[in-house]
Protein backbone atom coordinates (compact mmCIF):
# COMPACT_ATOMS: atom_id res chain seq x y z
CA UNK A 1 0.00 0.00 0.00
CA UNK A 2 1.52 3.32 -1.08
CA UNK A 3 1.69 6.28 1.28
CA UNK A 4 0.08 9.45 -0.02
CA UNK A 5 2.33 12.52 0.29
CA UNK A 6 1.06 15.21 2.64
CA UNK A 7 -0.12 18.59 1.36
CA UNK A 8 2.20 20.44 3.73
CA UNK A 9 5.49 19.69 5.46
CA UNK A 10 5.25 18.02 8.86
CA UNK A 11 6.27 19.97 12.01
CA UNK A 12 9.67 18.22 12.26
CA UNK A 13 10.58 19.09 8.65
CA UNK A 14 9.49 22.69 9.27
CA UNK A 15 11.61 22.84 12.43
CA UNK A 16 14.65 21.61 10.49
CA UNK A 17 14.03 24.11 7.68
CA UNK A 18 13.61 27.20 9.84
CA UNK A 19 16.22 26.15 12.38
CA UNK A 20 18.85 25.78 9.67
CA UNK A 21 17.64 29.01 8.05
CA UNK A 22 18.15 30.87 11.34
CA UNK A 23 21.65 29.42 11.74
CA UNK A 24 22.58 30.40 8.18
CA UNK A 25 21.34 33.94 8.84
CA UNK A 26 23.53 34.10 11.96
CA UNK A 27 26.49 32.77 9.95
CA UNK A 28 26.10 35.37 7.20
CA UNK A 29 25.67 38.27 9.64
CA UNK A 30 28.67 37.27 11.77
CA UNK A 31 30.79 36.69 8.65
CA UNK A 32 30.17 40.30 7.71
CA UNK A 33 31.47 41.52 11.08
CA UNK A 34 34.58 39.33 11.20
CA UNK A 35 36.43 41.40 8.57
CA UNK A 36 35.33 44.80 9.89
CA UNK A 37 37.98 47.43 10.86
CA UNK A 38 39.56 47.39 14.32
CA UNK A 39 37.98 50.73 15.28
CA UNK A 40 34.50 49.29 14.70
CA UNK A 41 34.93 45.84 16.28
CA UNK A 42 37.53 45.38 19.00
CA UNK A 43 39.44 42.12 19.52
CA UNK A 44 37.20 40.79 22.31
CA UNK A 45 34.00 41.39 20.35
CA UNK A 46 35.58 39.92 17.22
CA UNK A 47 36.52 36.80 19.21
CA UNK A 48 32.92 36.44 20.42
CA UNK A 49 31.60 36.89 16.89
CA UNK A 50 34.03 34.25 15.65
CA UNK A 51 32.80 31.79 18.30
CA UNK A 52 29.19 32.41 17.28
CA UNK A 53 30.07 32.07 13.59
CA UNK A 54 31.96 28.79 13.98
CA UNK A 55 29.39 27.30 16.36
CA UNK A 56 26.42 28.14 14.14
CA UNK A 57 28.35 26.96 11.08
CA UNK A 58 29.17 23.60 12.62
CA UNK A 59 25.59 23.03 13.84
CA UNK A 60 24.32 23.35 10.26
CA UNK A 61 26.18 20.13 9.39
CA UNK A 62 24.49 17.63 11.78
CA UNK A 63 21.13 19.35 11.36
CA UNK A 64 21.33 19.07 7.57
CA UNK A 65 22.30 15.39 7.80
CA UNK A 66 19.45 14.76 10.24
CA UNK A 67 17.08 16.63 7.93
CA UNK A 68 18.08 14.41 5.01
CA UNK A 69 17.48 11.31 7.11
CA UNK A 70 14.06 12.62 8.14
CA UNK A 71 13.24 13.50 4.52
CA UNK A 72 14.07 9.92 3.48
CA UNK A 73 11.46 8.48 5.84
CA UNK A 74 8.86 11.26 5.71
CA UNK A 75 7.55 11.88 2.21
CA UNK A 76 7.63 15.65 1.46
CA UNK A 77 4.81 17.39 -0.41
CA UNK A 78 5.27 17.03 -4.18
CA UNK A 79 5.90 19.98 -6.45
CA UNK A 80 2.82 21.17 -8.36
CA UNK A 81 4.46 19.98 -11.58
CA UNK A 82 1.31 20.37 -13.69
CA UNK A 83 1.14 24.07 -12.81
CA UNK A 84 4.85 24.81 -13.32
CA UNK A 85 6.86 25.24 -16.54
CA UNK A 86 9.49 22.56 -17.07
CA UNK A 87 12.34 25.02 -16.49
CA UNK A 88 10.92 25.93 -13.08
CA UNK A 89 10.69 22.26 -12.09
CA UNK A 90 14.30 21.65 -13.15
CA UNK A 91 15.47 24.85 -11.40
CA UNK A 92 13.61 23.94 -8.21
CA UNK A 93 15.09 20.43 -8.07
CA UNK A 94 18.60 21.70 -8.85
CA UNK A 95 18.38 24.51 -6.27
CA UNK A 96 17.07 22.27 -3.49
CA UNK A 97 19.68 19.58 -4.05
CA UNK A 98 22.46 22.16 -4.32
CA UNK A 99 21.33 23.77 -1.06
CA UNK A 100 21.61 20.40 0.70
CA UNK A 101 25.03 19.72 -0.80
CA UNK A 102 26.40 23.16 0.06
CA UNK A 103 24.91 23.01 3.57
CA UNK A 104 27.19 20.01 4.08
CA UNK A 105 30.27 21.11 2.14
CA UNK A 106 30.44 24.66 3.54
CA UNK A 107 30.67 23.70 7.23
CA UNK A 108 32.98 20.81 6.34
CA UNK A 109 35.34 23.22 4.60
CA UNK A 110 35.16 25.54 7.60
CA UNK A 111 35.87 22.65 9.96
CA UNK A 112 38.83 21.66 7.78
CA UNK A 113 40.10 25.25 7.92
CA UNK A 114 40.02 25.47 11.74
CA UNK A 115 41.47 21.96 11.96
CA UNK A 116 44.70 23.40 10.57
CA UNK A 117 44.99 25.84 13.50
CA UNK A 118 46.32 25.20 16.98
CA UNK A 119 43.06 26.40 18.55
CA UNK A 120 40.87 24.05 16.52
CA UNK A 121 37.09 24.12 16.69
CA UNK A 122 35.56 25.01 20.05
CA UNK A 123 31.76 25.15 20.12
CA UNK A 124 30.17 27.89 22.24
CA UNK A 125 33.69 28.79 23.34
CA UNK A 126 34.10 25.83 25.71
CA UNK A 127 33.25 22.54 23.92
CA UNK A 128 36.34 21.35 22.00
CA UNK A 129 35.76 19.36 18.83
CA UNK A 130 38.32 17.01 17.30
CA UNK A 131 40.12 18.03 14.15
CA UNK A 132 39.12 16.26 10.97
CA UNK A 133 41.02 12.94 10.73
CA UNK A 134 43.16 13.88 7.75
CA UNK A 135 44.24 17.26 9.17
CA UNK A 136 46.37 18.37 12.07
CA UNK A 137 47.34 21.70 13.69
CA UNK A 138 50.91 21.38 12.41
CA UNK A 139 49.50 22.31 9.00
CA UNK A 140 48.97 25.83 10.33
CA UNK A 141 52.51 26.59 9.23
CA UNK A 142 51.74 25.48 5.66
CA UNK A 143 50.24 28.59 4.07
CA UNK A 144 49.08 26.82 0.91
CA UNK A 145 46.95 24.37 2.93
CA UNK A 146 45.25 27.08 4.95
CA UNK A 147 44.76 29.23 1.83
CA UNK A 148 43.18 26.30 0.01
CA UNK A 149 40.61 25.58 2.72
CA UNK A 150 39.96 29.29 3.29
CA UNK A 151 39.24 29.78 -0.43
CA UNK A 152 37.13 26.62 -0.52
CA UNK A 153 35.07 27.71 2.49
CA UNK A 154 34.56 31.20 1.08
CA UNK A 155 33.56 29.88 -2.36
CA UNK A 156 31.05 27.43 -0.92
CA UNK A 157 29.66 30.15 1.34
CA UNK A 158 29.18 32.57 -1.57
CA UNK A 159 27.45 29.88 -3.63
CA UNK A 160 25.23 28.96 -0.68
CA UNK A 161 24.29 32.59 -0.04
CA UNK A 162 23.54 33.11 -3.74
CA UNK A 163 21.28 30.06 -3.90
CA UNK A 164 19.49 31.17 -0.73
CA UNK A 165 18.71 34.52 -2.36
CA UNK A 166 17.38 32.69 -5.43
CA UNK A 167 15.42 30.31 -3.20
CA UNK A 168 13.80 33.18 -1.27
CA UNK A 169 13.05 35.07 -4.47
CA UNK A 170 11.42 31.98 -6.01
CA UNK A 171 9.32 31.48 -2.87
CA UNK A 172 8.04 35.06 -3.06
CA UNK A 173 7.32 34.68 -6.76
CA UNK A 174 5.25 31.56 -6.09
CA UNK A 175 3.40 33.29 -3.27
CA UNK A 176 2.74 36.74 -4.71
CA UNK A 177 2.83 36.18 -8.48
CA UNK A 178 1.81 32.57 -9.10
CA UNK A 179 -0.36 32.66 -5.95
CA UNK A 180 0.15 28.97 -5.17
CA UNK A 181 0.78 27.26 -1.81
CA UNK A 182 4.52 26.53 -2.19
CA UNK A 183 5.46 28.97 0.58
CA UNK A 184 2.45 28.17 2.75
CA UNK A 185 3.29 24.47 2.97
CA UNK A 186 6.67 25.14 4.64
CA UNK A 187 5.59 28.20 6.63
CA UNK A 188 5.29 27.91 10.43
CA UNK A 189 1.66 27.29 11.36
CA UNK A 190 1.30 30.64 13.07
CA UNK A 191 2.45 32.47 9.92
CA UNK A 192 -0.03 30.97 7.47
CA UNK A 193 -2.78 33.49 8.20
CA UNK A 194 -0.39 36.43 7.95
CA UNK A 195 1.04 35.20 4.63
CA UNK A 196 -2.45 34.79 3.18
CA UNK A 197 -3.44 38.23 4.42
CA UNK A 198 -0.52 40.11 2.85
CA UNK A 199 -1.10 38.22 -0.41
CA UNK A 200 -4.79 38.93 -0.34
CA UNK A 201 -5.69 35.28 0.08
Amino acid sequence: MSVKPAAVYDPVAKAFHWGIALLVLIILVTAGFIETPQWLVDDQLRKTIFIIHKTAGFLVLPLTLARLVWRSVQIPPPLPIKKMPLWQVIAAIFTHRSLYVLSILTPLAGWALVSTTHKGLVLFGFIPMPSLPFLHPYMASIDIVRSFFASLHETFAILLASLIVIHIGASFMHHFVDRDDILLRIAPKGMEGFLKKIRGR
